[in-house]
């Protein structure tokens, strides 16, 4: 299928599912198809059978540059691509989400993603936080609009640190127990027309910097349905 695609003369965009690192490796290796590729699931079939097991830490992860979409779901441990990926690796990068990844305990790969907009994490049993505490050169989450995270049971911290977020409109939080700290504070709550969605058991738990910062915020918050 790989050797056929890359006769379209005129592809101009491409969309893949990807389920086992061979595929993946003989895309890598045709240039013209990755440079077209916007769109790019990771996808295992279920936890039980090897194919669930997508190891792509060694790959050309940089000639992925124009990828606009990765979705990357049940993958039992996905990837290691904080030790290979360069800052710009994922430049174009704008919507990520994950799916069920039962190994999986942080994203720090997505400090590779200065321009992400959307992140949707769900069902991953062992993620304990988003980000570690990196010093780099570019401020995480800079562009990001909407952030959902829902039945994350061991999630306790997004970032450790406090994040300006001029473009956030929407954070959806549920099923995160013991996520009791928000990467915000009162200067963060410059962001205009921010909606908080969540549970209001969870809501009335949070820690802030301070009073200022949750009286800034207050007025953000919908409690779920």
């Amino acid at each position: 299928m790989i050797d056929e695609l890359q006769g379209l003369k005129h592809l101009d965009v491409l969309s893949l599912t990807v389920r086992d690192t061979s595929c993946f490796e003989n895309l890598d290796s045709h240039h013209i198809l990755v440079t077209c590729t916007l769109t790019l699931c990771l996808k295992g079939e279920d936890y039980g059978n090897l194919s669930s097991h997508l190891d792509i830490a060694d790959l050309g992860l940089a000639n992925l540059k124009y990828l606009d979409t990765l979705q990357i779901k049940r993958m039992v441990d996905p990837y290691s691509w904080r030790k290979t990926a360069k800052l710009s690796c994922f430049y174009g990068l704008r919507f990520v989400e994950v799916v069920d990844c039962t190994n999986l305990k942080n994203l720090d790969w997505l400090l590779c993603a200065p321009n992400l907009s959307q992140l949707h994490v769900y069902g991953c049993s062992k993620m304990t936080t988003i980000l570690g505490l990196y010093t780099t050169k570019t401020t995480p989450f800079s562009k990001l609009t909407v952030l959902r995270l829902g039945k994350l049971p061991h999630l306790w911290r997004i970032y450790e640190n406090s994040l300006p977020v001029p473009f956030l409109k929407k954070i959806h939080i549920s099923g995160c127990p013991v996520l009791t700290r928000l990467p915000l504070n009162s200067s963060s709550a410059q962001t205009s027309n921010l909606i908080i969605e969540g549970e209001e058991k969870w809501w009335n738990g949070l820690e802030w910097e301070d009073q200022a910062a949750r009286n800034a915020f207050l007025p953000c918050f919908k409690p779920c349905k």
